[in-house]
């Protein structure tokens, strides 16, 4: 019996040992935020061609860049179409570690990359990005009635108003 029970405890160690560690997947844009964003701009900060349209910066804070080609981009939960960033020229959508992408909502896709065929909503909506797979959820801020061209971004871990918006550089 002792010889029996030995053996059982010993086929279980050598099973246990056997068994690989569990896959983890980690979302692609791992760390991403939407740092600030503009949606109502009048007069504050125009596009490579001059436009004042409303933009979202995204923040890398991690150690490494990242390249947000192929992630999505969604004003609303649940969005069955989300934008997709191309993926065509990762010099343009790629973010260095530290470092801001400034997004265009403005429906004008020809204008380039950057350039995304969203509108942001001056009284209020949600600004999902979400990652390759288009189900997990990088980061989303819900935003309520804007004034126009003030900005609103992190300050540390609050939501506060910039009467000077800073797109692409620290919030100041």
């Amino acid at each position: 019996m002792r010889a029996i029970c030995s053996i059982i405890i010993l086929g279980l160690l050598v099973f246990q040992s056997c068994k690989k560690d569990p896959v983890v997947t980690t979302p692609s844009g791992d760390g991403l935020i939407i740092n600030e964003f503009l949606a109502s701009n009048l007069a504050c900060c125009s596009d490579e061609n001059g436009d004042f349209d409303d933009w979202v910066e995204i923040y890398n804070p991690g150690a490494t860049e990242v390249d947000i080609a192929g992630m999505f981009l969604s004003d609303m939960a649940g969005d069955l179409t989300p934008y997709e960033i191309p993926s065509t020229d990762p010099s343009i959508t790629t973010i260095p570690s530290k470092g801001y992408l400034t997004l265009w909502f403005d429906k004008e896709m020809d204008q380039g990359l950057l350039h995304i065929d969203l509108k942001l909503a001056k009284d209020g909506e949600t600004i999902i990005l979400l990652d390759k797979d288009k189900n997990t959820v990088l980061d989303q801020y819900t935003y309520g009635p804007q004034t126009t061209d003030v900005s609103e971004g992190r300050q540390g871990d609050e939501w506060v108003n910039f009467d000077n918006p800073s797109p692409g550089s620290v919030n100041r």
